[in-house]
């Protein structure tokens, strides 16, 4: 009594139903989703649909996919990822850097004063990469060690050699990889990020118009 009957070896629970273990007077992290290690909430996975224009670099091409956010992979990067989301930071957004069998990659507002006030909020700690990057997961792009803010990318392929970067995926995509697999790719790298934070989308309009863009995401 007063204990999760969770085992902390073998990961199972003695008892079949959050009732019966209820009945020992403790609740059940189990079926609570309760961090066994930290005693902590564990946030359930969420859906988000990305509905995207300009497939192939032609405008009325469109399509959708739909991200899996795991928070017990990643719960900081995760938390960042449905904030961006509920406040629609991915509208309009460019897939600004998609480089044929290795990242299609995202995340810098249309908005120079949206994505600095983002920016303004600072960046996330690392969390442990327990996943790897494999075809179809997120994760965020970063420089150096806990300097994530708003930029991911969807990896195109198995992209493995990043785990050891700490590159920690946050989701993946469970439908619609035929769509992110069309997301234009013929500039490569060339767009310069620096100019698309003080530019925006102007900027990314005049010299790179062919560019996929996010119409809109939202929470399923």
């Amino acid at each position: 009594p007063g204990s999760c009957c969770f085992s902390r070896d073998d990961k199972n629970c003695f008892f079949e139903n959050e009732e019966m273990c209820g009945l020992y007077g403790a609740p059940c992290f189990k079926l609570r989703n309760i961090n066994v290690e930290t005693g902590e909430q564990v946030e359930e996975a969420i859906h988000i649909e990305f509905n995207v224009n300009k497939l192939d670099g032609t405008e009325g091409r469109t399509g959708t996919f739909v991200i899996k956010i795991h928070p017990d992979w990643a719960p900081i990067g995760a938390k960042r990822f449905k904030e961006l989301t509920l406040a629609q930071f991915w509208n309009k957004c460019r897939i600004f850097r998609a480089v044929p069998d290795f990242v299609a990659q995202f995340g810098i507002n249309g908005d120079p004063e949206i994505q600095t006030n983002w920016d303004s909020k600072g960046t996330l700690l690392d969390d442990p990469v327990k996943a790897s990057n494999v075809r179809g997961t997120v994760s965020f792009a970063k420089i150096s060690s806990n300097s994530r803010t708003t930029q991911v990318f969807i990896n195109l392929k198995d992209n493995d050699g990043l785990d050891g970067y700490d590159f920690t995926p946050i989701g993946e995509v469970v439908s619609g990889m035929t769509t992110v697999d069309r997301l234009f790719s013929g500039y490569g790298e060339v767009p310069r990020q620096a100019s698309i934070k003080s530019e925006g989308n102007s900027y990314l309009d005049e010299n790179f118009p062919k560019l996929s863009y996010i119409v809109e995401a939202a929470l399923l």
